[in-house]
């Protein structure tokens, strides 16, 4: 029984944290550390530890505390992304950007991946990244980009697929029927890269149907992957995914990790894993016969990354490979409007979780049949499982 207090005590400093009482669970787990040591907290009490300092806004002794916790031996990239957001140059101007600029070009340097460096200009953070490397040639790849009223955030994404090393690309952008002045601004894009196409749907239908109109009819690529409008991708991203594919004839997919950010560019996480660097689903990267087998993505309005990756998983009963151990997506997040999304640190919205049993209980059923999941290119008047009202129908018409 006394072996249990600890576990207890430790479960309880977390959920007080996730549940927005974080002095009491910041409190709980350094009581915890003191009297019985660092790892009667498991690895996920040392991460949140860390998180909670620097949340509070203590930074003192970071490097030590890094170290103690055993933060930068569990995971290559925490070490680098905390030290970052406790160095971020963008809220003091008397902050030098060079500390701020090392400790993520550490992080990136792990895998060999090139320094990024901040543009001069008056737009966010986040949409002054710049990174350069030698370009590469290979097998066409589609990247598709769904897109409806888009805003200058999606030059950030545009040109983060613009620059990046693996150069034989077909970039589709889908525009889900925006108004008259968005579809002219993204058919300018065609002049700065003929990589670049424009597809105009005539009715909004969300991104997923947007995606299954882009495999079906226009993408050419030998593989296809996905990137949303407003976030940013490493030069790296697709080599690295397209070569570990090349090399590996049996993986049908793979994914790269992310991290999610802030305009300003403050790392974090939204859920309850405590390693920022996570998966990062909207990367990933498919052989084009997979959809001939498995087919296409749910038509629901958001959550369908989760259930596509879930059925190549079940129908291969193998891990989606990750490639590369640090972030090379940056997702843009703002934190102080987490209150009205679906996720936070510790929840998931009851409507996320009633599709995700549904689904793998449709995937598990499938298995048990010996019949493959397959999802046709427009599910929406013949659904293969359930999904919660909430989730299905355009997002512009149910924002909830």
């Amino acid at each position: 029984m006394r072996s249990l207090v600890p576990n207890v005590a430790r479960d309880l400093g977390m959920l007080l944290a996730d549940q927005g009482r974080e002095d009491d669970g910041a409190l709980m787990l350094e009581a915890l550390i003191r009297v019985l040591g660092v790892r009667s907290v498991g690895k996920e009490g040392r991460f949140v530890s860390v998180e909670l300092k620097l949340d509070a806004g203590d930074a003192t002794g970071l490097e030590y505390l890094l170290e103690s916790r055993l933060i930068r031996r569990d995971d290559p990239a925490q070490g680098d992304l905390v030290t970052a957001n406790a160095l971020n140059p963008f809220f003091d101007d008397a902050r030098d950007q060079e500390p701020w600029l090392a400790a993520l070009n550490a992080m990136f340097a792990v895998d060999d991946a090139e320094a990024i460096a901040i543009r001069e200009g008056d737009d966010a953070p986040f949409d002054r990244i710049h990174a350069e490397s030698p370009t590469v040639d290979g097998p066409l790849v589609t990247v598709i980009m769904p897109t409806f009223e888009p805003d200058a955030r999606i030059r950030t994404a545009l040109e983060s697929l613009i620059a990046q090393s693996h150069r034989n690309l077909q970039i589709l952008v889908m525009d889900d029927a925006s108004s008259p002045d968005a579809a002219a601004r993204l058919d300018s894009w065609r002049s700065r890269d003929a990589r670049i196409e424009v597809v105009h749907l005539p009715e909004n239908n969300g991104p997923y149907l947007a995606r299954n109109i882009a495999v079906s009819e226009h993408a050419r690529g030998a593989y296809v992957t996905v990137h949303d409008d407003d976030d940013w991708s490493h030069p790296r991203k697709i080599e690295r995914q397209v070569a570990h594919l090349e090399q590996n004839p049996d993986v049908v997919a793979n994914m790269v990790n992310g991290v999610r950010a802030s305009d300003d560019l403050v790392f974090g996480r939204v859920n309850g894993n405590p390693v920022w660097t996570q998966q990062a689903l909207s990367s990933l990267m498919v052989r084009r016969e997979v959809f001939d087998t498995i087919g296409y993505w749910d038509v629901v309005n958001r959550a369908g990354d989760s259930e596509f990756n879930d059925r190549i998983r079940s129908w291969t009963d193998a891990r989606i490979p990750i490639v590369g151990r640090v972030p090379l997506m940056l997702y843009r997040m703002r934190w102080g409007s987490l209150s009205d999304r679906e996720f936070r640190r510790g929840y998931m919205a009851p409507v996320r979780r009633a599709y995700f049993t549904a689904y793998r209980a449709w995937h598990q059923i499938s298995r048990e049949r010996g019949e493959v999941p397959y999802i046709p290119f427009d599910d929406r008047g013949a659904r293969p499982f359930e999904a919660p009202a909430d989730l299905v129908g355009p997002r512009s018409q149910n924002p909830s």
